[in-house]
């Protein structure tokens, strides 16, 4: 039972937490950049046989089943976030579910996605350089095959942001992992 005094402190907190939520909500129909932030990626029911590694030292997000720039999509949302701010999702930082790498990977989080569907990667960062901040999104799109690895590297400095996608593969004499790069489509607005 709360007493008084108890009260006086969960009530505050209640209620901020409560202008959170309503902050996000209203934030993400102003920029619905910012509803993809304030949720993790959903990653599809069971395991698909199809994974994604993705390394950001910024805000990585993933959009299922579309090849544009749907920032509200079903399932959209941060696959990994080094970046720390108020509503931003950071939950699935550092997950692993056992995709092949040579090496420490730090700044990562590996998921299942849906094969055959196409998937957009988008990448978020901002900066400030002496007096000037800059914000730089990178997006692309690819579709997945089936029972396949990939590692997906983000990054950006000086107001010039990347994607680069890459197919994991092991070989089978040596078993050395070996990435073969992939091609990023474009990914524009899907309202355009």
């Amino acid at each position: 039972m709360l007493n008084g005094r108890n009260r006086f402190i969960l009530m505050p907190l209640a209620l901020m937490l409560g202008a959170c939520s309503s902050f996000a909500d209203l934030a993400s129909k102003i920029d619905p950049t910012v509803k993809s932030a304030s949720v993790a990626y959903k990653e599809p029911d069971g395991n698909t046989g199809t994974r994604l590694r993705v390394v950001s030292s910024g805000i990585a997000k993933l959009i299922p089943d579309r090849a544009c720039d749907d920032w509200l999509a079903p399932g959209g949302g941060v696959v990994v976030s080094h970046v720390f701010g108020l509503g931003i999702d950071n939950s699935l930082n550092n997950k692993k579910i056992g995709i092949p790498k040579d090496g420490e990977i730090k700044n990562s989080s590996e998921v299942y996605i849906r094969p055959k569907q196409p998937i957009v990667i988008a990448y978020d960062v901002s900066e400030t350089l002496g007096t000037k901040t800059w914000r730089c999104i990178a997006t692309g799109y690819f579709i997945p095959e089936e029972n396949t690895d990939y590692q997906a590297l983000t990054g950006g400095t000086g107001q010039r942001c990347f994607i680069n996608l890459s197919k994991i593969a092991i070989d089978k004499t040596s078993n050395a992992v070996t990435y073969i790069p992939v091609k990023l489509e474009e990914s524009k607005d899907c309202k355009r």
